[in-house]
């Protein structure tokens, strides 16, 4: 992924998990609370409908086969083989959760 891309995605989760975390009153000290906040906004569906997903893809300027590759090489990587599953909107959320695993988990951590 271009990391124009990456930087725009990571920025928007950033904020998006920022203002769940100051609405939410999370102790910002404890990792374990950052990452659950993460997992409430990110895991549980960020992005609704394959409609948003492909304005979603637009917004940050990525293409669908762009995205598709990505989430194949990571779950290629780390889960032992691509699910297969080229739906937008599991596409666009599995993009969602890698980058915010992987940048704020690791900031936290």
């Amino acid at each position: 992924m271009k990391e124009q891309i990456f930087n725009s995605i990571k920025s928007e989760l950033e904020s998006v998990i920022s203002e769940y975390i100051d609405n939410n009153n999370i102790d910002v000290n404890n990792n374990f609370c950052i990452d659950n906040a993460r997992t409430k906004v990110v895991d549980n569906g960020y992005i609704k409908g394959c409609e948003n997903a492909n304005e979603w893809f637009q917004k940050h300027n990525i293409t669908e086969s762009e995205a598709i590759d990505y989430v194949k090489q990571w779950e290629d990587d780390n889960c032992g083989g691509f699910e297969g599953n080229t739906k937008s909107e599991y596409i666009a959320n599995m993009i969602a959760y890698i980058i915010s695993f992987d940048c704020f988990c690791k900031e936290v951590a």
